[in-house]
């Protein structure tokens, strides 16, 4: 896996559910990201270095979204 990608499918704006990327093991964000519109996409690094995470929800309404990544090797799982 070398990048990650995140899609808003929301039919709404939501508040929250934030995409954090830090570099591994340190405490503070290199970034956060808010994709909360509808059809906001994102694509981020993946590597051993960094760590990803998301934030909590913080409003009432849903959160959908598609995620997944691209790989180097087409025959990986």
């Amino acid at each position: 896996r070398r990048v990650g990608l995140t899609l808003n499918l929301s039919p709404a704006p939501f508040e929250g559910g934030e995409l954090e990327l830090r570099a591994a093991g340190a405490d503070e964000a290199l970034w956060t990201v808010a994709n909360t519109g509808p059809g906001d996409g994102l694509f981020f690094p993946i590597d051993t270095s960094l760590q990803h995470c998301i934030r909590p929800m913080t409003g009432q309404a849903a959160k959908t979204a598609l995620a997944g990544w691209f790989c180097v090797d087409p025959d990986r799982p």
